[in-house]
């Protein structure tokens, strides 16, 4: 998953992340049922901290986007696009 991120922006990096997640989802290079990357792997390639990694996922699925499964990882959840918008 090929996420850039400005650190320099004063948007925190954990919503930068959220904010790529969700345009995957809306692209459709992410689809219902894809699993996302595991917290470690995603902070590895990111080099940031997997608490920032835990914190996009959470925002992720409070809207509703991703659904965690305990053991598995998290996952596309079935959204509309509108949902996303």
């Amino acid at each position: 998953m090929n996420i850039l991120l400005e650190r320099q922006s004063p948007k925190p990096i954990y919503l930068q992340i959220r904010d790529r997640i969700s345009h995957l989802i809306k692209s459709g290079a992410l689809k219902s049922g894809d699993r996302l990357p595991s917290i470690r792997s995603l902070a590895e390639s990111l080099q940031v901290n997997k608490l920032t990694v835990i914190e996009a996922y959470n925002v992720l699925e409070a809207d509703g986007i991703v659904s965690a499964r305990q053991g598995s990882g998290y996952f596309v959840s079935g959204v509309s696009l509108k949902a996303l918008t």
